[in-house]
């Protein structure tokens, strides 16, 4: 059941992964895979028993065993995609195709951690090269 809600969640929400910090089904979601996560590590020490199938299942969906890895792939994904976006127009709809434009709330979610000073040097600087603002 906590698979096939991971799945029709992601479709719902661009293919993205759960948050810690949201609230209500989606938070239930995000502690299912970060409970995957955990699994799988004692799994690989041989502190628990190995489920395969479950393993099989996950990775046939791409699943981000080590989220930080996921986080920084899915930051590059965005960056390329707003590159591209960045050659046609500057402007960035809120919305395509009657759904929030995932690239216009990273580029909020992006410059909300610029103001707080809580984006690493390095990734401020590849956002802000691509932004023209260096």
């Amino acid at each position: 059941r906590n698979f096939n809600n991971l799945i029709e969640y992601r479709a719902c929400n661009n293919g993205r992964w759960p948050y810690s910090v949201k609230q209500g089904a989606e938070r239930k979601i995000y502690l299912w895979c970060h409970a995957q996560r955990v699994n799988k590590k004692l799994m690989d020490k041989g502190l628990m028993k190995v489920n395969k199938e479950r393993i099989i299942k996950l990775n046939s969906i791409g699943f981000a065993w080590n989220q930080q890895k996921g986080n920084l792939l899915r930051w590059n994904k965005m960056l390329k995609k707003l590159k591209e976006q960045v050659k046609v127009s500057s402007k960035i709809p809120c919305m395509l195709g009657g759904k929030k434009n995932p690239l216009y709330s990273w580029l909020y979610y992006v410059n909300k951690c610029i103001r707080l000073n809580a984006i690493s040097e390095d990734k401020k600087a590849k956002f802000l090269a691509v932004m023209g603002g260096e």
